[in-house]
């Protein structure tokens, strides 16, 4: 007999166990309609920066009032509701808004629903405009 690794799991025993993590799964990485960040279309582009950057999955309430989402980072020098512009996507998304600050350590803190994309993410210099 050949083993394989479902072959020893006990589908009657684990069954509702797996479903249940699978629905949390899909709950936790669904991003928040309220959330989500549309660009306008033509938008201009203001004044570039190249900042060092690092990346960060703690959720809670952010200096702005609003809990961590999807699509928020967090600065020091650029008001809170500015709309940025990365110039190379992280993780498929390009457009992010201000709505934290930073303690130390980095210029621009990207939140990450996953603690490991945000240690793979590492620390790396990366630019953007504000969008006007």
């Amino acid at each position: 007999m050949v083993y394989s690794p479902a072959s020893s799991i006990n589908y009657k025993e684990h069954g509702p166990l797996i479903r249940t993590l699978l629905a949390i799964l899909a709950i936790v990485t669904a991003p928040h309609p309220a959330h989500h960040v549309k660009p306008k279309p033509r938008q201009r582009l203001g004044t570039h920066y190249t900042v060092d950057s690092t990346s960060y999955c703690q959720s809670g309430t952010t200096a702005s009032g609003k809990q961590t989402y999807w699509g928020e980072v967090a600065n020091n020098f650029l008001p809170l509701g500015t709309l940025i512009k990365l110039d190379q996507p992280v993780n498929g998304k390009s457009y992010f808004r201000v709505e934290d600050h930073i303690g130390y350590g980095s210029q621009l803190d990207i939140f990450q629903w996953s603690c490991t994309a945000a240690l793979d993410y590492g620390r790396r210099e990366i630019g953007f405009r504000v969008v006007l």
